[in-house]
């Protein structure tokens, strides 16, 4: 069997353009929590950054871990107004994550300084994160 040149360039060149879409895949995938692994993973990490968020007072980019439908049913200017900036908040613990196909449910425990002389009180708190186009997002209200 006699092969030539110009197959084995063609067969070299398809090599290079599957890899090519696969790299291109892989890297679109390592944006917005998505390609860390398991949804537990990619789900805690979205919430830690936005909990490091809301402890810095950054509330404007906590609003954006908002799901869409989040976000057309609570006006970023209603987000901000509710939200006390983060002052008395002390730290977040990851308790649990638990996820089916596209609904994550986040157990953590928040620590916080009611007033100057009441200082240190823990709180449970619940999240519910969706995903949505391959992203993960926020439930507010839930």
């Amino acid at each position: 069997m006699k092969t030539g040149l110009g197959s084995i360039r063609a067969s070299l060149g398809a090599r290079w353009l599957v890899a090519g879409c696969l790299g291109l895949v892989l890297g679109a995938c390592a944006g917005v929590g998505v390609g860390l692994g398991s949804p537990e993973k990619a789900v805690e990490s979205r919430a830690r950054q936005r909990w490091d968020l809301m402890m810095k007072g950054d509330m404007a980019g906590a609003y954006e871990f908002l799901s869409p439908a989040s976000k057309a049913t609570v006006p970023k200017e209603s987000y901000l107004k509710r939200r006390g900036g983060g002052r008395y908040w002390r730290s977040v613990t990851m308790q649990e994550v638990n996820c089916t196909a596209e609904t994550c449910k986040v157990k953590m425990v928040l620590e916080y300084d009611l007033t100057p002389d009441v200082k240190g009180l823990k709180r449970e708190i619940m999240e519910t994160w969706i995903q949505d186009e391959g992203a993960w997002w926020l439930v507010e209200g839930r």
